[in-house]
């Protein structure tokens, strides 16, 4: 404890990444408010990279008000860099209510910001937290849709297609007819294929055949997605069983990896507790056998 409070105090007055890194591996207990005060006090945020990162990594709830507090100093004039990413990567995975309003409020600043010269470089970065993130925060569809509308570059446009895709937004389709026509038009296609109905299939097919006019839609690049869009318009049936296969062999896939994980984490215990281990693995066979009878078509 002497140790890490003395490293925390060089990181407040001589903040260097080092110094962070190794307070990111202490195995002290309840160090994870202390982190975020270590934060919030130092001069240059920057170098608490590694510890933004192991808020990341650890959804640390109790570092959002740090985390909020640098986002908030974050001015359009300095650069972009992987720090102020990672603030917003952070916040996102942690994704409580009040770190989902600050990512929320950053939209609306950036949008408010917009003919600034270097508004869309942080656009750019947001939309990428934004679309790698993993799917278990709350963001309003249409916050992240006026990112994309108001800084509709590339990068951008491709990120949020992306998002789109990831967390199996069907509201989104409509908004993806924007795109078909662009550089990222082979994903929101591919994407109105995941997640549509006939209908919306039916839609895509005419869509294409009247509006499509880029190299990548008049050249051979696009023949085998226009044959799956045509098989989908014309053959609903066929590609919805498709679909249903794929999502079930995602499913068995997803099941098995968890008793995988659950089997190797009580692997610890064959030692230090045999009735637990040994009630554990009883449990993990009856769901290997419930998996075998429900998926066993399966390999």
């Amino acid at each position: 404890r002497e140790l890490f409070d003395a490293l925390r105090a060089r990181f407040v007055l001589r903040p260097e990444s080092s110094v962070a890194h190794a307070l990111t591996c202490s195995t002290l207990p309840d160090v994870d408010e202390t982190l975020a005060a270590a934060v919030a006090q130092t001069r240059k945020p920057g170098a608490a990279l590694p510890i933004i990162r192991y808020f990341q990594e650890h959804r640390t709830a109790v570092a959002v008000p740090a985390l909020v507090t640098i986002q908030s100093a974050t001015t359009l004039a300095q650069e972009v860099d992987d720090f102020r990413g990672a603030v917003e990567a952070a916040l996102l995975a942690i994704g409580n209510d009040e770190a989902i309003q600050a990512v929320d409020k950053r939209i609306q600043w950036l949008a408010k910001n917009a003919a600034d010269r270097n508004a869309a470089g942080l656009a750019d970065t947001l939309m990428f937290s934004i679309s790698t993130s993993s799917p278990n925060n709350r963001l309003p569809y249409e916050s992240v849709k006026l990112l994309w509308k108001t800084f509709p570059q590339p990068t951008v446009r491709r990120h949020f297609v992306e998002w789109i895709k990831k967390w199996d937004l069907r509201q989104g389709i409509p908004d993806l007819y924007e795109v078909i026509d662009t550089e990222s038009g082979s994903i929101a296609v591919d994407t109105i294929l995941d997640l549509g109905t006939p209908a919306d299939w039916k839609q895509l097919d005419r869509w294409i055949a009247t509006n499509a006019h880029s190299a990548f839609w008049l050249g051979d690049q696009s023949k085998r997605l226009r044959e799956r869009v045509s098989l989908a318009a014309n053959e609903p049936e066929k590609v919805t069983a498709q679909r249903g296969e794929r999502e079930r062999l995602q499913a068995f896939r997803e099941a098995r990896s968890r008793v995988a994980t659950d089997r190797n984490a009580l692997a610890e215990l064959r030692k230090t507790d045999p009735k637990r281990y040994v009630a554990g693995e009883e449990e993990l066979l009856k769901r290997s056998a419930g998996l075998a009878q429900e998926y066993g078509d399966q390999k």
